[in-house]
């Protein structure tokens, strides 16, 4: 009797796991038809293709199957392609996620998904996936989805590594323009500490652009913390000396806070070790006109 139920068993579980293979063979089918299809559909294949691999996904006899995750990026991909996303409103982020899955390799360092689709077809996927991803990004900051944009710079960013034509790069969307993107995002929800934690990262790669030393600056104002509201400041006018902007940011912080004397006295010393300098002679000439010391000034 025992050896009855196992076997009714096994053939249960067999059964099962055919059942669930079978998903994944009419989720191809299914996709097959919507790249022929027109019209509504289009959307029709699609809406039947991603129930029979969502099946396939969720069923752990099949959920790690690679031929699962090769077809679960191209039906989600088609997906994130139609017009409004309309089957699916996260179709871009579950491609991407099944993309980068299909991206990895067997002990051998052979893609897992080679026998059905190229690791060529797979990175122009990849990297189509994070045009869309911009894409997306730029309509949430419009719309002030400021959390749902970080969400995209963050998947955009585990797909830049896999870049290596340098396609996305072409288009300015690089591993330091998604930070800037980010803290733009962080500095709108007033996230002082994301905030700044990403401008770090920006200074580190000397990112060559001087108004994160701005924003650093005035993060620290809001903080009060007036010493490293000078040094970012300071730093920056060290990186680039003959920016205007961060001449008269520094001049006017110096003004607020009634330490004129001293930055005066900081530019002396610098024309004394650089004659030949005109800025520092402008930033001194600035300053005194500001105060109203219009002889010193000339």
């Amino acid at each position: 009797m025992k050896k009855i139920v196992l076997f009714i068993t096994a053939l249960l579980i067999v059964s099962i796991g055919s059942a669930q293979k079978h998903n994944i063979v009419n989720a191809s089918i299914a996709l097959k038809h919507a790249k022929s299809a027109k019209g509504e559909e289009v959307l029709n294949h699609l809406t039947e293709a991603k129930q029979y691999i969502d099946e396939a996904f969720i069923n752990p006899s099949t959920s790690e199957e690679p031929k699962m995750w090769n077809y679960r990026s191209q039906i989600y991909l088609k997906i994130a392609m139609t017009k409004d996303q309309l089957i699916d409103q996260d179709a871009i982020f579950k491609a991407t996620d099944a993309y980068l899955q299909c991206m990895q390799t067997d002990k051998k360092g052979r893609n897992i998904v080679r026998k059905w689709t190229s690791e060529e077809d797979l990175r122009n996927n990849l990297i189509n996936c994070g045009l869309l991803l911009n894409n997306i990004a730029i309509k949430r900051i419009e719309e002030e989805n400021f959390y749902g944009a970080i969400k995209c710079y963050d998947r955009i960013s585990d797909i830049i590594p896999y870049d290596l034509e340098d396609q996305l790069k072409r288009g300015n969307i690089t591993k330091v323009t998604l930070i800037y993107s980010k803290f733009f995002a962080y500095q709108k929800l007033k996230d002082f500490s994301k905030s700044k934690e990403l401008l770090q990262e920006l200074i580190n790669y000397n990112y060559n652009e001087p108004r994160i030393y701005k924003y650093m600056s005035d993060i620290y104002l809001e903080e009060d913390d007036m010493d490293n509201a000078l040094k970012y400041l300071s730093l920056g006018r060290d990186m680039f000396q003959d920016d205007q902007g961060l001449i008269i940011d520094e001049i006017n912080l110096y003004i607020k806070l009634g330490r004129t004397a001293e930055l005066i006295e900081k530019l002396t010393e610098a024309i004394e070790l650089d004659p030949e300098n005109e800025t520092f002679y402008l930033s001194r000439g600035t300053i005194y006109d500001q105060i109203d010391e219009f002889d010193n000034a000339r």
